[in-house]
C-alpha cells in the first residue's frame, strides 16, 4: 500500500519504552569466584523501536552513545545508548493510529486540539544532524580534537617566540607538547641555555 501522507508526527513515550535489552556478563575473580552483571546491549533495539517495526511504522528515535564507569565494577566502562530527546519518538506512514496509541509505552500523540501536530521535515533533518554530531563526538571526543589541533599548530624542534613574564619576548626551541596544553622549550637567554616550561597561549609566531 502506497502512503500519501509523508508528514512526521511526534509521539510521547514513557521512559520504559526506550529501555534496551541487557546481556549478562560474568567476571571471574582471581580466587575462582564469579560475579554476574547485566550490561545494556547497544546492538539491541529499544522496546518502542521493536513495537513500531512490528506495526510497520517508519520512525526516528534520536539517540546518543556514551561511556560511563560501571556502578559496581572498578575499571569497567559501560557503553550506553540513550535518547537525545527523552520522551519523544517521531513517526510517519502510520497505518493505524489507534493501534499506535494503544501500544505499550506510548503516552499519546502530540496534538493541537483534536488534530495530530505535523513536525516540519527541516526539524527532523536538524535532529538527524544533532544525532550525527553526537555520534561523531563519541567516536572522536572534542578534547581529543583540541589536543590534535595544538600538536598541529606547533612543530617540535622548531623555533618560536614566547612571551615570558620576566624576560619579555624571547626565542625558544620547542622540545615537546604535553597533554595539559603546555610546552617544554629551550631558551637561550642572558648567555645561558635554560629549559623553560610555558603555556600554549604564551607561544607566538615562529622566530
Amino acid at each position: 500500500m502506497e502512503h500519501t501522507d509523508h508528514s512526521w508526527y511526534a509521539v510521547r513515550i514513557s521512559g520504559q519504552a526506550t529501555r534496551v535489552s541487557h546481556r549478562r556478563i560474568i567476571f571471574t575473580g582471581p580466587k575462582g569466584g564469579s560475579h554476574q552483571y547485566l550490561v545494556p546491549d547497544i546492538n539491541q533495539k529499544t522496546n518502542i523501536e521493536v513495537e513500531l517495526e512490528h506495526q510497520g511504522i517508519e520512525y526516528f528515535l534520536p539517540m546518543s552513545i556514551s561511556e560511563a564507569p560501571h556502578r559496581r565494577k572498578r575499571n569497567v566502562m559501560v557503553t550506553r545508548r540513550a535518547p537525545l530527546l527523552p520522551g519523544y519518538v517521531f513517526v510517519q506512514h502510520v497505518p493505524d493510529w489507534q493501534r499506535l496509541e494503544d501500544a505499550e509505552g506510548v503516552v499519546g500523540v502530540l496534538k493541537c486540539g483534536l488534530d495530530n501536530v505535523r513536525i516540519p521535515s527541516r526539524d527532523i533533518h536538524d535532529l538527524r544532524m544533532i544525532e550525527w554530531q553526537a555520534f561523531c563526538d563519541y567516536l572522536d571526543p572534542p578534547e581529543d580534537r583540541e589536543k590534535r589541533a595544538v600538536h598541529d599548530r606547533f612543530v617540535e624542534g622548531a623555533r618560536y617566540m614566547i612571551s615570558h613574564k620576566t624576560y619579555g619576548q624571547i626565542p625558544v626551541t620547542i622540545l615537546s607538547i604535553t597533554n595539559r596544553n603546555r610546552v617544554k622549550a629551550i631558551a637561550d637567554k642572558l648567555g645561558r641555555i635554560d629549559f623553560l616550561p610555558a603555556d600554549i597561549d604564551e607561544v607566538n609566531e615562529a622566530a
